[in-house]
């Protein structure tokens, strides 16, 4: 509902059914002045708000989730590689993602990513964790042997000293960890993309199949961490 000075009239009437999802020309009439206003809605993100009887609870959560806000690199542009100065290029436009590294370090990383992604579906972050999976997705290829390169750049491209001339950072655990989260977001937020989408289920079956094939030394179906470069 709408509310106007004693007197005055607005159209449309206060307390009508309105569309917005185009602007609405509201007109309000005192005596003998009319005066029009655009109005424009854009709806808020979706957010998970906690209320209890401990304040220190509920402020500790308050506080959290606006922090998080600080970190969402949706729509932002910016330097990458930025940590490392003769390898920063930019400003490039960022894709829908969030801070998930060191503080010093502007990226994403799988290790981290793992650990907050459920925390990202909870609070309605759905967007940027589509979007940071399907990275993660897409950079395990054959040509790395089905290793997923560890970092990755707020516009999608590995830090250049995790990937680089044949040189790639990997974390055994993390890929598998990452794989097991990427399902608890399905579960969160029944998005059937998780379960469907091309390259999301190739990062599925060749992590789980060819990659485990490939990587199990001994015959106990366990992968081993071998091969050239820094292993975590």
């Amino acid at each position: 509902s709408a509310e106007v000075s004693e007197g005055a009239e607005i159209s449309p009437a206060s307390g009508e059914t309105v569309d917005f999802t185009k602007p609405v020309t509201f007109k309000i009439t005192n005596g003998s002045t009319t005066t029009e206003w655009a109005v424009s809605v854009k709806v808020a993100k979706k957010t998970v708000t906690l209320e209890s009887d401990n304040a220190i609870l509920q402020d500790g959560f308050t506080w959290a989730s606006n922090k998080m806000q600080e970190y969402i690199m949706t729509g932002k542009s910016g330097m990458i590689n930025d940590k490392y100065s003769q390898y920063a290029s930019g400003p490039v436009d960022y894709i829908p993602a969030y801070w998930c590294s060191y503080a010093h370090e502007s990226a994403f990383c799988v290790r981290d990513f793992s650990h907050q992604s459920v925390a990202g579906a909870i609070t309605g972050l759905w967007e940027e964790n589509l979007s940071m999976f399907k990275t993660i997705a897409k950079n395990t290829t054959k040509e790395l042997d089905y290793w997923t390169p560890f970092g990755y750049n707020f516009d999608g491209s590995p830090v250049y000293l995790v990937l680089h001339d044949g040189y790639f950072l990997r974390e055994l655990p993390a890929d598998f960890e990452g794989i097991e989260k990427a399902y608890q977001t399905y579960l969160w937020t029944g998005d059937d993309t998780y379960i469907n989408d091309p390259t999301l289920l190739a990062w599925y079956k060749n992590k789980l199949t060819t990659f485990v094939e490939a990587h199990d030394s001994n015959g106990n179906n366990v992968c081993e961490s071998t091969g050239e470069g820094p292993q975590i």
